[in-house]
């Protein structure tokens, strides 16, 4: 048997419809599992498993995947419909980041449509503290209007008391994912993700004095000022918002 073949992924719905057809007495397991190039091992393996109910089961997981798969799509609509503009929709998170004797932590917030860093801050702890400086520093840069929308996921960071309080403070109305749903902070994610392969995972970073000292220079030069994202026409962050700008004073 060929390392392809053993490892191959078989549908859900194939399973049961070989099993069924077996049951309905259609063929034997060899016949079977002959025509459909499977083992006849696996085959009796779906078997077993459909007279526990468990590919039955595996049919319900395909379908509440596909409805979730749809409910996000229709909230990607949704929230890109809503940041067609800058200032609308920061999006927040936290991340860990591992020096040579310690772990620190890094709370970012980005513009949701420019994915553009606004704020940022770094500490040894995951405190709420970290969290508020990250936003005292985004609202330092930009000046949010009222009504701007934040959204984060579900941490205790983003969902005490002194945190929704300074929102509040600020005209900010908060968005918090849903439970259990990454999906829904992907952009802030998906930033996260660029940060750790692009520079966290590549630099050997001494002590919490030299991060600060030099991952500034990441952020703020080379993921704002160069970093391409197909979503905004291959163009980094500041270059999209300048462009903006320029489209707003010219119309």
């Amino acid at each position: 048997m060929t390392t392809e073949r053993r490892h191959r992924r078989h549908p859900t719905e194939l399973k049961l419809r070989l099993v069924e057809a077996y049951l309905n007495g259609e063929g034997s397991l060899m016949s079977i599992a002959k025509a459909h190039d499977i083992t006849h091992t696996l085959l009796m393996i779906w078997v077993d498993k459909f007279r526990r109910g468990e590919l039955t089961d595996e049919i319900d997981y395909v379908e509440r995947s596909r409805e979730a798969e749809a409910k996000i799509a229709a909230l990607e609509r949704k929230v890109g419909q809503l940041t067609m503009e800058l200032d609308v929709l920061k999006v927040a998170d936290i991340t860990y980041i591992q020096l040579r004797k310690r772990f620190v932590y890094l709370a970012a917030i980005l513009d949701a449509w420019s994915r553009k860093v606004v704020g940022y801050a770094l500490g040894t702890t995951m405190e709420t503290t970290l969290t508020l400086s990250a936003l005292d520093a985004a609202c330092n840069s930009r000046r949010p209007p009222p009504g701007l929308i934040h959204h984060s996921d579900r941490g205790g960071q983003y969902a005490c008391k002194a945190y929704r309080d300074r929102l509040a403070l600020l005209g900010i109305r908060g968005s918090m994912s849903r439970k259990g749903n990454p999906y829904d902070n992907a952009k802030a994610e998906s930033f996260m993700k660029t940060l750790k392969h692009e520079e966290i995972l590549k630099v050997d970073y001494e002590d919490l004095q030299d991060l600060q000292r030099r991952l500034p220079h990441f952020l703020e030069e080379t993921y704002n000022q160069r970093c391409l994202h197909s979503a905004l026409g291959y163009l980094p962050p500041d270059e999209f918002e300048q462009l903006h700008a320029r489209r707003l004073v010219s119309s």
